[in-house]
């Protein structure tokens, strides 16, 4: 996995300061976990086991709350691509030196080249879908 720059900006942006420090952590950990691009597999049981593989005590809903937050603030979005859900870290692929980019996870068809997506969903939308997908895993 390459190796991510982390600007000191971070610490002082305003969407930041409204979240929570589970939420801050969940941003942290997620920005080490995306591809090359700044996207990952949204379903809530898969972020979970990649961003918090052995903390105990950290539940599927506990994510995908923190996800829905991170979402309402403006510092990731969600997409559909064939079905599946993604998310994108906005911005992220903008402050990444890369040598070699790799894909992981599809871009949403709207926009193929550019990780800047100009239909995001509102923190309703993205909370039935994170209550959808936990549903089956423990409830939101």
């Amino acid at each position: 996995m390459p190796n991510r720059i982390l600007k000191e900006s971070l610490v002082r942006d305003a969407r930041v300061d409204k979240l929570s420090a589970f939420e801050e952590c969940t941003l942290y950990r997620l920005l080490l976990a995306v591809d090359d691009y700044g996207n990952m597999d949204a379903r809530p049981g898969y972020l979970k086991s990649m961003l918090f593989p052995s903390k105990e005590g950290v539940e599927v809903r506990d994510v995908a709350a923190a996800c829905a937050k991170l979402c309402e603030v403006g510092l990731i979005t969600l997409y559909e691509v064939n079905g599946e859900e993604y998310l994108h870290c906005i911005g992220f692929a903008e402050e990444q030196k890369l040598r070699h980019p790799r894909e992981r996870y599809p871009r949403p068809r709207q926009a193929p080249n550019v990780p800047t997506y100009g239909q995001e969903r509102s923190r309703e939308d993205v909370l039935e879908f994170l209550r959808n997908s936990v549903g089956r895993e423990g409830g939101l």
